[in-house]
């Protein structure tokens, strides 16, 4: 794997950490922080914190559908150290609320 797809594989696997930061991967890789930034982008076609925040609202996504965990327990579960920053990020990002969004998911499906 080249850098670049290694850099993402470890976003990936550890995106749901609210210690992960740019800066740490940059020290983890032992690579220049702008470099870093610019090499990613050039990777996934997206700033490093948009990646990450998409990776964060489809888990919790998922989360909201799938299962009864509390807001704050889905904020947590997806990587975000704030309940309030979770439900503007999900908000922005999806067009509604987290509520409004599992209230949605558990309505049952009508009948053609």
């Amino acid at each position: 794997l080249n850098i670049a797809q290694r850099i993402q594989d470890y976003v990936n696997a550890r995106y749901t950490s609210p210690a992960l930061s740019l800066k740490r991967i940059a020290e983890e890789f032992h690579l220049n922080y702008s470099y870093l930034s610019s090499l990613f982008k050039k990777q996934t076609g997206l700033k490093y914190s948009a990646y990450v925040r998409s990776m964060r609202i489809r888990l919790a996504k998922q989360l909201l559908g799938n299962t009864r965990m509390t807001m704050s327990e889905v904020a947590r579960a997806s990587g975000f150290q704030d309940a309030q920053v979770f439900y503007y990020a999900f908000k922005n990002a999806a067009g509604v609320t987290p509520k409004a969004y599992r209230s949605r998911k558990s309505e049952p499906e009508s009948a053609p």
